[in-house]
């Protein structure tokens, strides 16, 4: 019984599937994000903790400045512990933001 649920973990680790968050972040990054678009989204959920230009905030966020659009993706899909969750976005305004993130 154990071997054949080893097997199984096995073969669904081998299956070449990836996890639902990994494709979703490939799908925001495929998409083209709006700079403009991205500031309002940007001045909206993040800049109270991360700084007007990404700078961070001393005691709330982190200096975000040339992160990429790749990593501030994978944070909003992703928080780390103590960042608000923003799962109510949707996968565009992900992609503005990241975008907006980018000319920081």
């Amino acid at each position: 019984m154990i071997r054949s649920a080893v097997v199984a973990l096995f073969l669904v680790g081998c299956s070449g599937e990836t996890e639902p968050a990994d494709n979703r972040a490939a799908d925001i990054l495929a998409l083209t994000g709006d700079v403009t678009a991205g500031q309002t989204g940007y001045e909206t959920y993040c800049d109270l903790c991360h700084g007007a230009m990404g700078e961070g905030v001393e005691g709330s966020g982190s200096n975000i400045q040339g992160v990429g659009a790749s990593n501030t993706v994978g944070v909003v899909l992703n928080p780390p512990e103590g960042m608000s969750d923003y799962s109510i976005l949707m996968d565009q305004e992900i992609a503005d933001i990241a975008a907006y993130v980018e000319t920081l």
